[in-house]
Order: structure tokens, then sequence, then C-alpha cells
């Protein structure tokens, strides 16, 4: 599965674990409300964003640590 489909399927409190890696981006990320989004680390874990637009969006309370 991808980080969208994770993302997709995570409901308020859960955290959606990203293994190191650069992981490119083709379009927008959409973390729900209350949701963790948690890489490995800053020097671990990248986002690269691909396509046009914003990289993510953060809805009400959610969060995103450990990357690039």
């Amino acid at each position: 599965p991808t980080i969208a489909d994770a993302l997709a399927q995570a409901k308020a409190c859960d955290v959606v674990s990203v293994a190191p890696g650069d992981y490119q981006l083709p379009g927008t990320l959409y973390v729900p409300a209350a949701v963790l989004l948690m890489g490995a680390g800053p020097l671990q874990t990248s986002l690269t964003m691909t396509g046009s637009g914003n990289a993510l969006i953060l809805e009400d309370k959610s969060l995103v640590s450990g990357f690039t």
C-alpha cells in the first residue's frame, strides 16, 4: 500500500508510520483529523512533491513528524 492508501484508511488517534526512504508524491497527501503521520526521522525519510499543488493538507489536529 502507498502512504496515501494508509492515510485514507486512518481514523482519529491512529499513527501512520513510514519506513526510511525517499518517497515521491505525484499528488497531495491528505492527513485526516487527529492522525499522526510519522517518518523514521528527518535524515532517514523524505517526501518529494513531483506534481503540482500542495504536498500535504492537514485536517484538524493532525500532525506530521520525522520527515525532511
